[in-house]
């Protein structure tokens, strides 16, 4: 008799079941060494990281909203600038606009990708958000090749 057993859309347990001991470890040694910030294992992150994506210079943070928040206060925008964001999105991505008292610009995404689309309307910024937007494209297209690249012949491209 074949017993049916819900499959799960992620397997976050039998993941973690895996790689348990690493994962264990890794948090007794941060844990141990009370070097919560900017300690070894950061620094190390900070260093593999880099040369993973091959640049000289990174900045660990604690999630994607700091993350956004960091990308976007190294562009130098200024209160009111305007700056480009997807309409269909995580509210990070715009609580961080206006956190920063910048004005977002909601643009369509494609339906098939969720991404923006050059190809739909995308609202006509003012001065530095054009320039923010070309930046963080750029960078993020690059991204997205590494991550293609790894997925399709199992390293970066």
């Amino acid at each position: 008799m074949c017993v049916m057993r819900p499959i799960q859309m992620v397997d976050l347990k039998g993941q973690y079941a895996k790689i348990r001991e690493k994962v264990d470890g890794a948090i007794r040694e941060v844990i141990e060494s009370t070097a919560f910030i900017n300690g070894k294992a950061v620094t190390d992150f900070a260093k593999n990281l880099s040369s993973y994506l091959g640049i000289s210079q990174v900045i660990p943070c604690a999630n994607g909203t700091d993350a956004l928040q960091i990308a976007l206060m190294g562009l130098d925008l200024k209160p009111g600038d305007e700056v480009i964001t997807p309409s269909f999105t995580f509210i990070a991505t715009t609580e961080v606009v206006a956190l920063l008292g910048l004005k977002p610009l909601f643009a369509d995404v494609d339906p098939a990708t969720f991404c923006l689309d050059p190809a739909n309307d995308i609202p006509e910024p003012a001065g530095k958000a054009q320039e923010a937007y070309d930046e963080l494209a750029l960078h993020m297209q690059r991204l997205v090749r590494m991550r293609l690249g790894e997925l399709l012949i199992g390293a970066p491209a």
